[in-house]
Order: C-alpha cells, then structure tokens, then sequence
C-alpha cells in the first residue's frame, strides 16, 4: 500500500485515501495476486508513462501537418505506405494484409477515404517511447509527394510528344484532356 500511495503522490500516513474508479481499478489490479510485488509493476508503468508522454509530443508535433495533407486530398494508399514504414520490425515496409489499414484507422473496412483525427489517433495508440519524432514528422511531410512527381512528370511527358509528333484529332483531344487533368490536379493541392 505504501508504493501505491508512492506512485499516486499521496502520503502515505493517510488512512482513506481518496480516490476515482481509475486509481480504485489500479489499486485493485495491483494487489489481486498477493504472489506480485508492486516493484515489479515500476518498469511497467514507467514505460507506459513514456510512451503516453512521447504519444503527446508527436500528436503536438503532427497534428497540423496531418491536416494540411487531408486538405490536399492524400489518398489511403499513401497513409498506408507511411504506416508500412512506421511499423515494428517484423512487419517494417511488408505487405498489410487486406483490411489492416482501415483496422488501425479504425475506419470502416472497404472505406477508401481517412480523416485527419483517424490518423492522429492511429499514431497516438501506436506510439512507443522509442520513436523519433523528427523521423515521423518528415515522413508524414513527404506523403503524397511521389504521387505529386509522377503527376508532374506525366503532364510534361505529354507535352514533349504533343509538340514533337503530329497526332490525328483524337488522340490530340485525350492528351489536352489529360494534361488538364494534371494541371489542374497540381494547382488544386
């Protein structure tokens, strides 16, 4: 009861300690087994705190970049190549099985679209202490970008074969049609 007491900055000479449902449910988890000793939850809890702290720092961190990337229409396949990279170790840039993203959006399962709270909260429940929040916050800045390179590189691929070879009107029409998609694709985000 003493450690308790420790943990929770209450002194311990107190006879009622004063207490919501969430310190009673710990009190309680921690003295269910009378074969654990509470020093061995000390690790545990420290843990959890640091993550919860870094958990914080990122949200803080990422919040805005976040959601100037859903203003710009970042499609799912780029939040789930950022989470394929994010990963632990064993499933660090492998396939996600069908399914996996929208589960840790916490989206709808054949949904296609994300919201930015979708994802703060997928990164605050994944959090551990060890993350680097520089590392995040450049992969979160560089989503979609390969997607606005090709776009760019596509418009101006058919501007070079448009002027160098004369084409019927069809295929003259379903390229300005194109590049107008591009462009008006780059100037829209």
């Amino acid at each position: 009861m003493e450690m308790t007491c420790k943990w929770l900055g209450l002194e311990p000479q107190r006879k009622e300690i004063p207490h919501d449902s969430r310190t009673k449910k710990l009190i309680d988890g921690l003295s269910e087994d009378p074969e654990d000793h509470p020093d061995a939850f000390i690790s545990i809890i420290e843990r959890h705190n640091a993550r919860l702290k870094k958990a914080h720092l990122l949200h803080e961190a990422t919040r805005d970049i976040i959601q100037q990337k859903w203003i710009e229409g970042t499609a799912l396949e780029d939040i789930r190549k950022f989470l394929q990279s994010w990963a632990p170790e064993p499933y660090w840039n492998k396939p996600m099985p069908k399914g996996m993203i929208q589960a840790l959006l916490n989206i709808a399962p054949n949904s296609q679209v994300w919201a930015p709270i979708d994802l703060l909260n997928c990164i605050f429940r994944n959090t551990e202490p060890t993350d680097s929040i520089d590392d995040l916050v450049r992969a979160l800045e560089n989503l979609g970008t390969h997607q606005e390179i090709t776009r760019v590189i596509l418009c101006r691929l058919i501007c070079i074969i448009i002027s160098f070879k004369p084409f019927n009107d069809i295929i003259m029409i379903v390229c300005k049609f194109l590049i107008g998609l591009c462009c008006l694709r780059s100037y829209s985000t």
